[in-house]
């Protein structure tokens, strides 16, 4: 019927019924609209227990009905359901042979956990169906679990030929960014303990999802998991002077301002500040450190801000600025980095991961100068943070 083909056409009637009985459908009469919520109670009394069929089709105004729309449910009496049942017996078949199907009597359990090796030598190479049901200790079935399976005899390699090489990982809220990462030592079992940066995902529940590649280039089944994300802290500021004579002021903005709710500046003076863009007078003469301490909302830890700014002041005008550098070779560090730092003596050292995590820690040997291996560090960029008698300083270093 083409009456009103092209046009958004108006719901006017519904008819229901169960189990293909369609003589004794019921029929509801509705106010005109193209789009209907139906909500009702049914009554199933008069049905058997088990697997049943729900019919729906709906009319227009035009008087032409929809296709019937069919959905499956399943009917156990109160009597049957009180309680927590346990599973007694269940049958499995491949690609819907029910005449070969397995039968197996489980002492009664509930969880009950399953796993077999089924063989599959008498199988054709390509897709098939998989297929289980659970009988309860009242003698009620479930309905019919199904999967599908590819057996493909091209790909099977002998046991213990095969080794994991890889894997990769991605996040629901990025579901087409894959990080694709290398197993460093290739074997049957692989024991993955990397570090995965966090920084860009929001606060909240998260799912993860990862698989494994094997020496064929075939992928495993996607493994999913959930994890817990607070949202950290992340912070860092400039100031507009560093070299000020006595009673200046310098003004502090922040540059990063992440997740934060609340801020305490340290002016190295003895004197501290809430606001976000304080500016500082320096009544005093000397070298002064500055640094942050910044909160979110619902942590009760402040997190420091590592990167202090040195303020100098002298009596009158400007002098001319100290510079501290650090020496780092090789660019990139493949075994062992080393560090100088000629003219301010170094007490500790700190590797930081771009997400904040402390990688490695180090005491230096010599003050002005240190070696040490950086062998075991996954490639990527680090951050050095070195402690001197005069504050902080900070580089970055990539790793091959």
């Amino acid at each position: 019927n083409a009456l009103g083909q092209g046009k958004l056409k108006k719901i006017t009637a519904l008819e229901y019924w169960m189990n293909g009985n369609s003589s004794n459908r019921t029929q509801r009469i509705l106010n005109a609209q193209t789009t209907f919520a139906w909500e009702e109670l049914i009554d199933v009394a008069n049905i058997p227990d088990g697997v049943n069929t729900f019919n729906a089709r709906f009319k227009d105004k035009y008087g032409v009905w929809s296709p019937v729309e069919t959905r499956f449910f399943v009917k156990q009496s109160t009597a049957l359901t009180e309680g927590n049942k346990n599973i007694t017996i269940l049958e499995y078949w491949i690609d819907g042979n029910t005449a070969n199907r397995v039968s197996k009597t489980i002492t009664p359990n509930n969880p009950y956990h399953w796993e077999e090796l089924i063989p599959t030598d008498e199988l054709q190479n390509g897709l098939h169906t998989f297929n289980v049901r659970w009988k309860d200790e009242k003698g009620i079935w479930t309905m019919v679990h199904t999967l599908f399976f590819v057996k493909d005899e091209n790909q099977f390699t002998s046991l213990g030929e095969n080794k994991i090489v890889g894997y990769r990982l991605w996040f629901s809220e990025e579901p087409d960014y894959f990080e694709n990462i290398p197993v460093t030592a290739i074997e049957n079992v692989v024991a993955i303990n990397d570090s995965v940066p966090l920084t860009y995902l929001p606060k909240g529940r998260h799912q993860i999802a990862y698989q494994l590649k094997d020496a064929r280039g075939v992928w495993s089944p996607v493994i999913a998991d959930s994890i817990d994300k607070p949202d950290h802290a992340l912070f860092s500021f400039v100031a507009d002077k560093l070299e000020i004579a006595k009673g200046e002021t310098v003004k502090f903005t922040p540059s990063t301002k992440l997740f934060i709710d609340s801020i305490v500046w340290s002016f190295g003076d003895g004197m501290t500040e809430i606001n976000f863009e304080p500016e500082h007078k320096y009544d005093s003469i000397g070298k002064f450190d500055v640094m942050t301490t910044v909160w979110h909302r619902g942590t009760n830890e402040g997190i420091p801000y590592v990167e202090i700014k040195y303020i100098t002041v002298a009596s009158t005008g400007l002098l001319a600025p100290e510079v501290y550098t650090l020496k780092m070779y090789p660019v990139p560090a493949k075994n062992v980095l080393t560090i100088e730092s000629p003219s301010l003596p170094m007490n500790s050292i700190q590797l930081v991961a771009l997400n904040g995590k402390v990688i490695k820690k180090v005491l230096p040997e010599n003050p002005e100068k240190t070696a040490f291996s950086v062998e075991n560090l996954q490639p990527g960029t680090y951050i050095v943070v070195v402690k001197t008698d005069k504050g902080w300083l900070t580089n970055k270093i990539v790793k091959e």
